[in-house]
């Protein structure tokens, strides 16, 4: 939907500005267009990695960095957006289960949390974030069905 397009655009062009510093602005909105259409035709990362080390000049570390972390917010923000759409307000923290998940997120796997109210994901600033939105973050939000009423 029109709203749902310009959310997901006002949430992407704010991370974005968190760690391409010096990027022009029409930069960032090729960018931002590319990992949509990446996501669009079913691409994973690995290949916006690849569109950025030849188009931007971007190291190849830094390219796999921002690809996994833009396709990650992107798709992210549309299940906040579909879901919510859906009348599902509320969701379950869900890690990948595995020794690379951080111990902040850790204490939140399998928590009840709402999209209007994220949890803190990092203890040591507070920040707050939904699954997905953090740096390198690879939880998922399970939303929560309410049955009859």
């Amino acid at each position: 939907t029109p709203g749902m397009q310009n959310q997901l655009e006002e949430d992407y062009i704010n991370n974005v500005n968190l760690y391409i510093d010096g990027w022009r602005k029409e930069q960032i909105v090729r960018l931002r267009e590319a990992v949509q259409e990446n996501v669009s035709q079913g691409f994973r990362a690995d290949q916006m990695a690849k569109r950025l080390e030849a188009e931007y000049g971007a190291t190849q570390s830094k390219a796999k960095f921002i690809a996994r972390q833009e396709t990650s917010l992107l798709v992210s923000k549309y299940r906040e957006q579909r879901y919510q759409e859906a009348g599902l307000n509320q969701y379950i923290w869900s890690t990948s289960g595995d020794e690379r998940v951080r111990k902040d997120h850790k204490d939140l796997n399998g928590k009840k949390f709402s999209w209007s109210s994220p949890p803190v994901v990092d203890k040591n600033t507070g920040r707050r974030g939904n699954p997905g939105e953090d740096f390198g973050c690879r939880c998922v939000a399970v939303p929560v069905l309410r049955m009859g009423g």
